[in-house]
């Protein structure tokens, strides 16, 4: 029992964090680890996993005195837990005393912890037989952690509905498209650089022909001043005009 009481603390760690802090129960979760999957936020749980709830379980050794102190440790600890329950699923502690804390392990799959309110969601995984025991679904589960899950083709699936993969039928065909991206991509630093240069090339074009357009007008107005056609209180005028007309 004194190990109920070190797995409770991530509990009270989780629970009380305020983050929204996300459980996800890929497998089992059985005894202690469905209470500390409670406080999920929120929890979601694999459509093939399992929850398992039930007793106390512990031990004792000593005189009477001893092993009575024990089983009031067990009644103490057995009244937090379905105070945890009930809290989460909405429902009276007596009640989830009588549901789950009769001496029986109860194994509950997805849909009947999201019904009872255990868990806020279920997500989707490689199936299990609906059949299997818990010891066969423990077994399964375990396997693929110590195998690469299956990602690949999920992957390959969703580069499918993007254009540029969509002809693709073999992992070749994906890596030759690849390397054309990486090719292209490489080519991009030049591009940019040779960008930069015709703009510098196009401004200081740009600059030289406005200098010399306003040479030419300055040469035409000062020639038809000069020569009587406009005068210092006219030139203004022409000097508008002839901006306009560029």
């Amino acid at each position: 029992t004194a190990a109920r009481f070190i797995r409770a603390s991530p509990f009270q760690c989780l629970e009380n964090s305020k983050a929204d802090i996300t459980i996800y129960v890929d497998g089992i979760a059985a005894s202690m680890a469905s209470v500390i999957a409670l406080c999920g936020k929120p929890v979601q749980m694999s459509r093939y996993a399992r929850l398992m709830l039930h007793s106390v379980q512990g031990g004792c050794y000593g005189n009477k005195d001893e092993m009575k102190d024990c089983i009031r440790e067990i009644e103490a600890l057995e009244d937090t837990l379905c105070e945890m329950y009930a809290t989460r699923m909405g429902k009276d502690k007596e009640e989830i005393r009588a549901m789950y804390f009769d001496g029986k392990d109860h194994w509950l799959r997805a849909d009947e912890a999201l019904a009872l309110g255990l868990i806020d969601g279920i997500y989707d995984a490689d199936p299990v037989p609906e059949d299997s025991t818990p010891e066969q679904v423990f077994q399964i589960f375990n396997n693929r952690l110590h195998k690469p899950q299956n990602e690949n083709s999920m992957n390959l699936d969703e580069l499918k509905r993007r254009p540029r993969f969509k002809n693709c039928a073999t992992d070749d065909d994906f890596l030759r498209e690849i390397g054309l991206l990486e090719t292209e991509a490489g080519k991009v630093p030049a591009l940019d650089a040779e960008v930069t240069r015709l703009k510098g090339e196009l401004k200081v074009f740009q600059d030289k022909a406005d200098a010399d357009d306003a040479a030419a007008r300055k040469k035409l107005l000062d020639d038809a001043e000069q020569d009587g056609r406009i005068d210092a209180a006219t030139r203004p005028i022409y000097e508008n005009l002839l901006a306009k007309d560029r």
